[in-house]
């Protein structure tokens, strides 16, 4: 089933192993991406909540998956740390995926070289087309449990422009920035 598939209509397409599949069909059998470079931030001194907003939007890599890809040839890790005083570029990256200012992470190749970012090669986005898309509310949901953190993120994914706010005792850092 291809992703422009909907309850009315059903697209599908044949390939054999050993032949390329279609249009926008990937073959899974084939994922064996080897980065040549690995990007990331190292948010360690920020508070956890700061860390889980910029894991969401860059990914993280395992160090079991690290290793099995040096196994396989040479790989470039690079990150760019992020201290206090970058608070409110990295909030602002996290929030909205552009990072702003003379900061390392800026450069659109180092975005492209992120952990989530490579997950995302090959594919696109599919969305149902809706009159009413342009005036979903923006929404932000405040609180600083997992189950708030969940629901935004799930959100975000799945409806649209959905922002965490991660208010508390253990995130002031965060709400000084704002």
């Amino acid at each position: 089933m291809a992703p422009l598939a909907s309850a009315q209509v059903a697209v599908t397409g044949e390939f054999r192993a050993d032949e390329a599949p279609p249009h926008r069909l990937v073959d899974m059998c084939g994922l064996t991406f080897q980065p040549a470079r690995i990007t990331g931030l190292d948010v360690d001194g920020l508070p956890a909540a700061v860390q889980l907003l910029v894991a969401a939007r860059t990914g993280l890599v395992a160090p079991g998956h690290l290793a099995g890809l040096r196994e396989r040839g040479e790989v470039d890790r690079v990150t760019v740390g992020v201290d206090r005083e970058g608070l409110a570029q990295v909030l602002r990256f996290a929030w909205t995926g552009r990072a702003e200012g003379d900061v390392g992470y800026a450069e659109p190749t180092f975005v492209e070289d992120m952990p989530l970012a490579q997950t995302r090669l090959g594919c696109s986005w599919f969305t149902a087309l809706s009159p009413d898309a342009d005036s979903e509310p923006v929404v932000v949901m405040c609180g600083d449990s997992a189950e708030d953190f969940c629901y935004a993120y799930t959100r975000r994914r799945v409806v649209g422009e959905t922002y965490w706010l991660p208010v508390g005792p253990d995130n002031e850092d965060v709400s000084t920035v704002l």
